[in-house]
């Protein structure tokens, strides 16, 4: 059953997304957050300009300044 929790997360929250049961939290500063039995981040871009979810492939996709086109996936597959 799921659970809600507290998250504190610094800066601006570009998108929040679940992705098959997992939340994940895309930040300005390039970060993805997701809790899944735990806080885990990866760092995707060095500055996030757009996030977008993929639904017909469950991933979140990201785009950055350093002109990097970023994928993560519900189990945390990038």
């Amino acid at each position: 059953m799921p659970t809600v929790a507290p998250l504190d997360l610094e800066g601006h929250c570009l998108a929040a997304v679940f992705l098959g049961d997992v939340p994940h939290f895309a930040l300005a500063d390039g970060t993805i957050h997701r809790l899944d039995h735990g806080h885990k981040t990866v760092q995707a871009n060095d500055g996030m300009l757009a996030a977008f979810h993929d639904a017909a492939n469950d991933r979140l996709i990201t785009g950055g300044e350093d002109g990097r086109i970023f994928a993560v996936t519900a189990g945390g597959n990038t």
